[in-house]
């Protein structure tokens, strides 16, 4: 195999080795929920709520960082997604967060008339 063949080849195993690791938390997709779980919320209760789940998904970011940080590390030393492996990857968390946030925005985006959400 010559230098370039073999340069392109261990582009491709890392590809595939990062491919493994937790994902990045901004291209985590919400998950579908219905806007119907904050019916009879009022305007200051929506507000909260929005606030607690900013918060929260703040939170679950810096730890699905660390995760995909501690992930690349392992691969270095052993060749493992190791934070992946014993459940650090929070990706299903930070997707129904999202989705619990897109919902309570479009809620109050139709009830809180003069307030942006």
């Amino acid at each position: 195999m010559n230098g370039r063949a073999h340069l392109l080849g261990g582009f491709g195993a890392t590809a595939l080795l990062l491919a493994a690791c937790a994902q990045a938390p901004e291209t985590v997709a919400p998950a579908p929920v219905n806007e119907a779980q904050y019916h009879g919320w009022n305007c200051p209760e929506l507000r909260g709520e929005l606030g607690r789940l900013d918060r929260t998904l703040a939170d679950l970011y810096a730890e699905q960082r660390q995760s995909r940080n501690d992930d690349a590390i392992g691969y270095v030393f052993a060749l493992a997604p190791l934070a992946t492996m014993s459940r650090g990857d929070l990706r299903h968390q930070i997707a129904l967060r999202k989705g619990e946030h897109e919902a309570a925005r479009h809620a109050a985006a139709r009830r809180c008339h003069a307030a942006r959400f």
